[in-house]
């Protein structure tokens, strides 16, 4: 699986592989029974100004999906972090798939997928420094650099100007060498993170760095190469365009620095920071830098020209310039005050003041917000529902998804194999072990036969619940401090991993017998995790190489408290706005999720599941009966009933309210079935429900109390005798003499008596 783990170090590390024009020192040695071996990379040099600028080459084809045209506001936080975990990371774990051979000296190609990769690496960089972000890969130089890449992996060294009796030597990556970064030991984005880092001793000038942020610059050529058996991996990154000398477009600050001012994730800052502006004389600079209102020790190094634009580089804090390790994780948010003074601009001596502000884009800040999802949680199978998405700052755009959870979740051993899980190992590696285990016929074993990380993701994404937890059995045997097991979590289906628990090597034996360890991931509740064990190796660290018994990392018995595993999952892409509709197919329980997208297209995390209960709607049926007549009406609308019965479905869960109005002369007398009495009838619909409305005529209540009785016969008695009221006596006329009289009292008795 792709992605990083945190604190993710060990990326930026693996992205420095990049070796010198030496071949002791470029792969490690062959690993050896009980003995912990070390492998130690390196730099080599930019290459200078070219004499003339290179002819105009056509880009390659239109992509899909943007790689280019990236523009981040630097000054957000939230707006980094997302372009981080986002832009920069999609870039990591793309296959190569080369076709080329070393034994034939065929440079072959690579996936589309994997150039677009470094691509977007480029234009990650190019556009957190500010400078134009729209740079293309030309079919031309990529074809040459792939020449030029061969030639390094082949002889297993560096050089802009190899002689033509090196190993698979041609012209064309001769040309190729001579204007390209190069890199041996790493290849692709990772190569591109390792210019932008720019180690080494004799790396003073960043001049790999300088060509990748060159404003002018609009195509590249990247030319890349696996490793294979003692063959090391290889980059050439094509910087010469036929731009190289045309105007300076604009950018954003008008200098060029790096790391930039504003918010920059602290895996990303070397310990050489750098400052370009066209033209400048920095030959008398100064360079300041505070924190916390305190004064932060600068190292200047010799100002060399030649490499892209001019340029003045320094390293804070004392930290060693050859480093491959990035500024130390700074916890909170650390903002670092650069001044630079005397910096000549056409002779004019210009001073520069900014803010580089270093955190971490695995924690959140202040000014983030969650896709939290609202709606209704009781729906109608069948029946479109709208859900809203709380709008995220950023975004230009959501993703939703839906699924069903299934639990509990199955154990995961090895006993099936690997068919519930994915596995990052060499070619021919077997990650089953069934001479070691802690139950069952087999466990997991994960070693660093070639120095690399070994990875088990598990294929499924988990729900995490309020009591969550991760179980499982270990045994870490043989192991170095710079080999360390390690369980990573990640809420972004796999693009960004977080740590979440981690046991470094001893040096030693390690443990003879497995232990069960538990994870508490209840801080996760309501969100999606997915889950992977690594093996972690730190660059530059001794490692044991072996894969016999006892050496490495064991796991075994993996299961989940209060968790439950997704499935049936169903992605909604390219909203356009922070709302969609869900229709569930059938009834059951399901959840909602929504994401940001930004910059295209590109993710963000999921935010918190909303549960869904889905049923069949419920139908309500209501019947008017008795002598008088009138009206039912629903709240909500649906049921609008004067005669007969009428029926309406209404979403499960609903409150429907029934109200009954009688019509003239006539009275309600009461519900009866589902609900009762003769108030408004209210109810919960969870099933289908049934109720009766009955009128009755009341025509002849003379005394108004709603009802026809004895007292209305005796109050037209004494209307009849005149000593009744006087206001009464033409209340009732039933045969149109304009008064209550004999007639009128006789229809009362006959109703009474049952006559009428």
């Amino acid at each position: 699986m792709t992605g990083f783990r945190r604190p993710f170090l060990w990326v930026i590390a693996a992205a420095l592989i990049l070796f010198l024009v030496s071949a002791s020192n470029a792969s490690p040695p062959p690993p050896r029974s009980g003995v912990a071996y070390e492998a130690v990379p390196s730099l080599g040099e930019a290459p200078l100004f070219p004499d003339e600028s290179p002819p105009a080459l056509p880009p390659r084809r239109a992509l899909e999906l943007p790689f280019s045209g990236f523009i981040v506001d630097i000054g957000s936080r939230q707006e980094v972090r997302h372009f981080y975990t986002a832009v920069y990371q999609a870039s990591e774990g793309a296959p190569i798939g080369w076709t080329g051979s070393h034994a034939t000296c065929d440079a072959g190609d690579t996936l589309q997928g994997f150039r677009d990769a470094v691509e977007r690496r480029i234009n990650f960089f190019r556009a957190m420094a500010g400078v134009p972000a729209g740079l293309t890969l030309a079919v031309e130089t990529n074809a040459k650099s792939q020449e030029a890449a061969l030639m390094m992996s082949a002889n297993n060294q560096l050089s802009h100007s190899p002689p033509p009796n090196w190993s698979c030597y041609t012209d064309e990556g001769a040309e190729a060498a001579g204007k390209s970064n190069l890199a041996i030991g790493h290849n692709g984005p990772s190569a591109i993170t390792g210019f932008m880092f720019d180690s080494g001793s004799n790396n003073d000038a960043v001049g790999h760095r300088r060509w990748i942020l060159y404003p002018q610059t609009q195509t590249m050529g990247t030319g890349d190469i696996p490793s294979s058996g003692a063959y090391p991996a290889a980059h050439a990154l094509w910087v010469f365009d036929s731009n190289i000398w045309g105007p300076r477009p604009a950018t954003r600050s008008g200098y060029v620095s790096w790391p930039p001012p504003g918010y920059v994730p602290y895996m990303l800052v070397p310990p050489r920071w750098s400052f370009s502006y066209p033209g400048a004389d920095f030959s008398a600079a100064s360079v300041t830098m505070t924190t916390a209102g305190n004064s932060v020790p600068v190292q200047l190094a010799q100002v060399q020209n030649g490499y892209g634009e001019n340029t003045v580089v320094w390293v804070p804090n004392g930290l060693d310039p050859a480093s491959r390790f990035p500024f130390p994780n700074p916890g909170n948010d650390e903002t670092y005050t650069v001044t630079l003074t005397n910096v000549k601009i056409s002779g004019t001596p210009t001073g520069f003041t900014y803010d580089v502000i270093l955190f971490d884009p695995f924690l959140p800040g202040p000014d983030y917000v969650e896709p939290v999802l609202s709606g209704p949680t009781s729906i109608a199978a069948g029946v479109p529902v709208f859900y809203s998405i709380l709008a995220v700052p950023g975004a230009t755009g959501y993703d939703a998804r839906s699924g069903e959870i299934e639990t509990p979740v199955p154990p995961e051993g090895a006993e099936n194999g690997l068919a519930g899980v994915t596995v990052q190992v060499p070619d021919g590696y077997n990650i089953i072990a069934t001479d070691v285990k802690a139950s069952g016929t087999a466990s997991f074993h994960l070693t660093h036969p070639d120095f690399m990380d070994q990875v088990i993701t598990l294929n499924h994404e988990f729900l995490m619940g309020s009591n969550s937890r991760l179980q499982f059995k270990s045994r870490l045997g043989w192991a170095a401090p710079g080999q360390a097991a390690v369980v990573e979590v990640s809420n972004d289906e796999g693009i960004s991993w977080q740590e979440v628990y981690r046991q470094a090597g001893t040096g030693a034996s390690g443990e003879q017998t497995f232990t069960s360890r538990s994870v508490d991931l209840s801080a996760f509740a309501e969100h999606m995790l997915m889950v992977r064990f690594a093996y972690r190796y730190t660059m530059g660290q001794s490692a044991y190489t072996q894969t016999s018994t006892g050496v490495g990392w064991y796991i075994d018995d993996i299961s989940f408290a209060d968790a439950g595993a997704l499935v049936n999952s169903t992605l909604t892409r390219g909203l356009a706005g922070p709302s969609f509709p869900f229709t569930a197919s059938q009834n059951g329980a399901y959840v909602l999720q929504a994401r940001g997208t930004g910059w295209g297209g590109y993710p963000f995390e999921w935010g918190p599941v909303l549960r869904i209960s889905a049923a069949a709607q419920a139908r309500l049926s209501c019947t008017l009966e008795g002598s008088g007549s009138g009206t039912v009406l629903s709240d909500p609308p649906g049921i609008s009933c004067t005669a007969g019965t009428c029926e309406a479905l209404f979403d499960p869960g609903t409150v429907v309210i029934l109200s009954a109005v009688p019509s003239d002369a006539s009275a309600f007398a009461g519900w009866s079935g589902a609900c009762t009495g003769t108030g408004d009838c209210v109810l919960t619909l969870s099933a289908d429900a049934a109720v009766t409305a009955l009128f009755v005529d009341i025509t002849g209540d003379l005394d108004g109390d709603g009802f026809l009785n004895l007292a209305d016969a005796v109050l037209g008695m004494q209307i009849l005798s005149s000593r009744g009221s006087a206001d009464l006596a033409t209340l009732f006329d039933l045969d149109g003499d304009g008064r209550t009289g004999l007639t009128e009292v006789i229809f009362i008795l006959q109703r009474l008596s049952g006559m009428r």
